[in-house]
């Protein structure tokens, strides 16, 4: 609708194949080399915050999160951001690598499973 590509959020589908009750280790989606343009693209969007959300079956993604102060204390985000600036220089650095984990339940009443859980 207007208001989500107004405040920028834009459906798109991700190229990430996943099956139900298949287990996968270190898959390489892509390999990508940006030119400098592109690469201080990637930095502004870092500086400007920009995030992804992600849903699955219409479930959204959760980012668990630890607080400093007490680390048994578990948080979840909706989002998480595309990259993070160095508190230590002027760099930006792009996230490259992502893990995240599918919680299912077996349904009886039809084949297949049912997805509860995404972070």
């Amino acid at each position: 609708n207007l208001g989500e590509v107004l405040a920028g959020d834009r459906l798109s589908s991700s190229l990430y194949e996943l099956y139900a009750r298949q287990n996968e280790f270190c898959k390489v989606l892509c390999r990508v080399e940006y030119t400098a343009a592109q690469g201080a693209e990637f930095a502004d969007k870092i500086k400007d915050e920009y995030t992804v959300d992600w849903m699955l079956d219409n479930l959204p993604a959760a980012v668990r999160l630890y607080s400093e102060e007490n680390p048994a204390d578990v948080y979840y985000n909706r989002e998480f951001p595309i990259g993070i600036s160095s508190p230590a220089s002027s760099m930006q650095y792009l996230y490259n690598h992502l893990r995240f984990t599918i919680m299912h339940n077996p349904t009886e009443d039809v084949s297949g499973t049912r997805i509860v859980g995404f972070e």
